[in-house]
């Protein structure tokens, strides 16, 4: 157990802290410490600047036993730089997990963070210059996440203003920004975007007429240090780089997917598994193991991900066992667990993700737990990703700020954000009021339209004809079909 002692000099003892008091007031308050580590082998660690408050302080120096093993329920404690969280990550797991609970750390406990909110001296005090985009940031230092940075660029589809996609990631923002999403009717050129994007990025050279679409500021394109598409339509026309194409990349590339890198066909089945497995046992060591632990309880919302216990193959690797359990999955589960798992072990600071219709393979609630995942794993890198969608499950998680529809009219693209905000709005009032086109001409809605329109029924023959069977938003379409027929 570590042994705290506050004091004007550093206690030399083996495996112990020393806080030292600092001379500084925060508008009557005096909550500054330096905080020292003593290792096994007496070497001295200065970690950094903290403040301590105590519960009900209404001013002065806070009041600390002179030694402890752990503070009291009636303190807290937090770092005041970056530093700080540095240094406590650099020492051993344990040593750090005891330090920051010894103390009460507010950024490793959010608990102890809203105990202590209200009280005049942690906001006088102790976040006189710490603010809660400073908080998000030293908790992903202690979670070795990579550090947040802004992401900014502007694509151009075509010479017009009105068809630049424009992303702009920000860091550490609630609801998060850095899983964007395109929507658009088939055929209105979103895998395009993805192959003319990718073709950009890897320094591809275009056919002339592809000139037009291109970055507006070529530097927006030194954010990215890598590449990873994800596309697993077997009817697309996203496909792998060729070595051929990749000789002059830039950055780095890699193709997740059905089909064979050089094009030849599709990969079997025997080989994909063999390289969810290998990919697996990649992440189950050193810094990926927390992430792969991490998307995997995301994913265990799902009722079959969750009886599967994959996190008890994390800690007692078992290939044989794996295999088996891959191999029973339905082909939207591999197809999530697959992606996963290789974004866990591909995924570094700066990559841009395009993943090309998630839906296609998956049912709602685990295309949902695959966007959370997803965006989690991102944050922790420092990485973004470009979704191209028809699913309105997608953009519930999504910020309409992060939202780009296109719209296509002969060789005129537009681009334009939804009029409602999208994240966690209703999946009825999103596919409404977003994809309100594809609706009105496909579905239950034209079905409804035709017998109105064509056959000329009236409201309670249509009723009649479907024994009763529409429901209350059916029945508004009929009315105001009939009312706008008359």
């Amino acid at each position: 157990m570590i042994k705290f002692f506050v004091s004007k000099n550093i206690v030399n003892l083996a495996n112990s802290c020393t806080l030292t008091k600092i001379i500084w007031d925060d508008f009557g308050f005096k909550t500054s410490f330096n905080l020292y580590y003593v290792d096994e082998n007496s070497r001295f660690i200065h970690i950094g600047k903290l403040k301590i408050l105590q519960k009900n302080q209404e001013y002065g120096y806070t009041d600390i036993p002179n030694e402890f093993d752990k503070l009291s329920d009636n303190y807290c404690s937090l770092g005041q730089e970056q530093i700080y969280y540095e240094e406590l990550y650099h020492l051993p797991e344990k040593t750090r997990k005891e330090i920051l609970d010894s103390l009460r750390d507010c950024v490793n406990n959010n608990k102890i963070k809203n105990a202590f909110r209200k009280e005049n001296g942690f906001q006088c005090s102790l976040m006189r210059v710490v603010r809660e985009y400073d908080i998000k940031h030293f908790r992903s230092i202690l979670k070795n996440q990579a550090k947040p940075t802004p992401y900014k660029f502007t694509y151009a589809i075509t010479n017009s203003q009105e068809s630049h996609l424009v992303v702009n990631v920000i860091p550490n923002s609630t609801p998060p920004t850095n899983v964007q999403v395109i929507i658009g009717r088939n055929g209105v050129g979103k895998t395009r975007l993805f192959n003319k994007l990718t073709t950009s990025l890897m320094n591809i050279e275009q056919d002339e007429n592809d000139k037009q679409e291109h970055f507006i500021n070529r530097d927006e394109k030194l954010q990215f240090a890598n590449l990873i598409t994800i596309a697993f339509s077997a009817f697309d026309s996203s496909r792998p780089l060729t070595k051929a194409e990749l000789k002059n990349s830039p950055i780095n590339y890699n193709y997740i997917g059905l089909k064979k890198s050089d094009n030849s066909g599709f990969r079997d089945f025997g080989d994909l598994n063999t390289e969810f497995v290998d990919s697996f046992q990649s992440c189950i060591t050193g810094v990926r193991k927390e992430r792969l632990k991490n998307a995997i309880e995301i994913l265990n919302s799902d009722p079959i991900f969750s009886s599967l216990d994959i996190i008890s193959l994390i800690e007692n690797y078992d290939r044989k066992e794996l295999f088996r359990i891959y191999r029973l999955l339905s082909s939207g589960h591999k197809i999530v667990l697959f992606s996963i798992i290789k974004l866990v072990l591909l995924t570094d600071e700066r990559t841009l993700v395009l993943i090309d219709e998630p839906e296609t393979h998956l049912h709602p609630p685990l295309l949902s737990s695959f966007v959370k995942a997803l965006s989690d794993l991102l944050i922790n890198r420092n990485a973004i990703a470009l979704i191209a969608t028809h699913s309105p499950v997608v953009l519930q998680e999504i910020p309409r700020v992060c939202v780009s529809i296109i719209n296509r009219s002969g060789k005129e693209v537009k681009i334009d954000k939804p009029e409602i905000e999208t994240y966690a709005e209703n999946v009825g009032t999103l596919t409404h009021e977003i994809f309100k086109l594809e609706v009105m001409q496909s579905g239950f809605y034209k079905t409804l339209k035709d017998l109105i329109m064509d056959d000329s029924l009236t409201y309670e023959e249509i009723l009649n004809e479907f024994k009763e069977q529409i429901g209350c938003e059916g029945r508004a379409i009929i009315r105001a079909l009939e009312y706008n027929k008359d």
